[in-house]
């Protein structure tokens, strides 16, 4: 019987912890900004979840354009995007339940910018990482001139780590 108390004790501990990790983020309001930084182009995105098609919207150059939402109580939030400017298009995500991901947004907001070079975060966190604000999250562009070199496998979620990369194509 001590055994048996002891488990359901540990198990009640473990399904509580797992409960406010959720809970943490549940119920929240969070905003998306998505800034247009190309240097000639408009930039044409479409973004969503499971739950909610947003629209296509065309954002001029250097305006941006964002939206709110609540995180979900299971921690499943995922937005992403379609995005595309002149002979160049992809698929990004832009907010899903992940530590290191909220840090950057400063638990309240995420600023994405397209740039011609790839798409970038600016945050916090990443300003203090990289001394200059901005972060390239893929570098895979057609002649990329990145700002920076990254070990982008350190930063692919197939290998390690949780912050998602942007596919371009021509």
């Amino acid at each position: 019987m001590g055994i048996s108390n002891k488990f359901m004790a540990i198990l009640l501990v473990v399904a509580i912890a797992l409960s406010q990790i959720s809970l943490a983020h549940a119920g929240k309001r969070y905003y998306v900004h998505i800034i247009n930084g190309l240097s000639d182009n408009e930039l044409t995105i479409h973004c969503q979840s499971k739950d909610d098609d947003l629209g296509v919207h065309l954002i001029q150059m250097s305006k941006e354009w964002y939206w709110t939402f609540e995180a979900n109580f299971g921690g499943t939030t995922l937005f992403w995007c379609n995005m595309s400017w002149a002979n160049h298009h992809g698929r990004f995500d832009v907010y899903w339940v992940n530590r290191e991901l909220l840090d950057k947004c400063d638990f309240k907001e995420c600023f994405w910018k397209a740039e011609d070079d790839g798409l970038k975060i600016i945050g916090n966190i990443w300003e203090k990482s990289f001394t200059s604000g901005v972060t390239i999250i893929k570098v895979n562009a057609p002649n990329p001139t990145p700002r920076y070199k990254l070990n982008i496998e350190a930063y692919d979620n197939s290998k390690k780590g949780d912050i998602r990369t942007v596919q371009y194509k021509s």
